[in-house]
């Protein structure tokens, strides 16, 4: 399934590097909305990350850059809470995970101040491509990590 999400991300940020933009009306966005909703749901179900295809139907509707950042923020936020009592409800997230999820706050935040900051210093064009490229790499990432855990299964298979 990792692997899926991460051919979505690199096909999704390619296409947008290469100047093809999904673009919804405000109709579309209105009954697509739900959808897009209940799918981010699933693959965060399926896969523990918010990106697809939350972050797509952010971009599609068009959001200037500041607030497609709070969008962002908010849809990760809610994720992570909606994320944390899945995890808790079901005996995953110990006191002891909890404590060093709670540490990385600190990085994370800093990590959001920098990032704000050389924000507003460069155009929204220079802003998207970056985007774009960052989601490229995490999409070339995951489908790196998938395929090479699969290898070890490919071999076992071929040598019995």
């Amino acid at each position: 399934m990792s692997a899926l999400l991460g051919t979505v991300l690199v096909f999704y940020s390619s296409i947008n590097l290469y100047g093809y933009h999904l673009i919804l009306t405000q109709r579309q966005e209105t009954w697509l909305g739900p959808l897009a909703g209940l799918a981010s749901g699933l693959f965060t179900c399926m896969t523990g990350s918010f990106v697809v295809p939350g972050v797509m139907f952010l971009q599609a509707i068009g959001l200037p850059r500041e607030m497609l950042n709070q969008a962002m923020g908010m849809l990760f936020t809610l994720s992570t809470v909606a994320l944390a009592f899945a995890l808790e409800s079901n005996n995953f997230l110990t006191i002891e995970l909890g404590a060093l999820s709670s540490a990385a706050l600190l990085p994370a935040a800093v990590g959001m101040i920098i990032g704000q900051r050389i924000r507003k210093k460069i155009s929204e064009q220079i802003f998207l491509r970056m985007f774009f490229i960052s989601l490229l790499s995490l999409g070339a990432y995951i489908v790196i990590h998938a395929l090479n855990s699969l290898l070890p299964k490919l071999k076992q298979k071929h040598l019995k």
